[in-house]
């Protein structure tokens, strides 16, 4: 299990298909010299990103969820892994969009990507 936390709001969740969205941002620069050497440079990332996706998000949680993200918008929140380790960032994606997968037993089942950056601190 996760945790948001911002402000007087957090919201516990099942862990997230996780995604690594830096190898994105990296950028290679390559240059050639006179004497053929190639020489390469790679940026590194100032703020890091993280994309979670969660898949199987019950009715209950989503409007627990719809109801964070509209209270902490735009602040800075924290995560906590289930490692108990924490970062502070915001969510960067918006528009928040659900996605309903389909319905099981008993009662709806919706999925969303968020897309969480680290800040430095």
């Amino acid at each position: 299990m996760i945790t948001l936390s911002g402000g007087t709001f957090s919201v516990t969740l099942p862990n997230p298909i996780l995604g690594d969205s830096e190898q994105y941002l990296l950028k290679t620069d390559y240059q050639i010299s006179y004497s053929w050497l190639v020489h390469s440079t790679v940026k590194t990332i100032v703020n890091s990103k993280l994309l979670m996706k969660f898949e199987s998000l019950t009715a209950t949680q989503k409007e627990n969820l719809e109801e964070f993200i509209t209270a902490a918008s735009g602040l800075p929140i924290i995560y906590t892994d289930y490692l108990l380790k924490t970062w502070m960032g915001i969510l960067t994606n918006e528009p928040f969009e659900f996605i309903h997968i389909g319905k099981n037993e008993c009662e709806e089942i919706w999925s969303i990507m968020l897309e969480f950056e680290a800040l430095n601190t």
